[in-house]
């Protein structure tokens, strides 16, 4: 027997060389991985490259843990919906949409404040 073989935990079937099965529950834990991944990118990605979110980088890195936690929450259908106040400005939500694929929403507004 090959060495790099395992078996498929969901049907057994025997996998070589880091194969994927292609069983109907292996496909759709990929397909979940897949976009729990991409999320998770872009999740990094609003964080990293946008200088307009008013955060402090030590509550920013809390967040980013959180907030990919709640893409895997409602990745696997444990939550319908997550939604985060981040900052005085900044609120999150992530969802399952109706086509299955996870929906991750900024919204940041701006505060302006004018007295006499």
């Amino acid at each position: 027997m090959n060495e790099n073989a395992n078996a498929c935990k969901h049907c057994g079937q025997i996998l070589v060389d880091d194969a994927l099965c292609s069983c109907s529950p292996a496909t759709r834990e990929q397909k979940i991985q897949k976009q729990v991944d991409e999320a998770n990118r872009q999740i990094d990605e609003i964080f990293e490259n946008n200088e307009d979110i008013q955060i402090r980088e030590s509550k920013a890195a809390k967040a980013i843990l959180l907030l990919k936690e709640a893409v895997k929450a409602v990745a696997t259908g444990v939550v319908y919906k997550a939604s985060f106040q981040i900052s005085g400005v900044l609120k999150a939500n992530i969802t399952l949409t109706s086509k299955d694929k996870i929906k991750v929403i900024f919204t940041q507004t701006k505060l302006y404040q004018f007295e006499e």
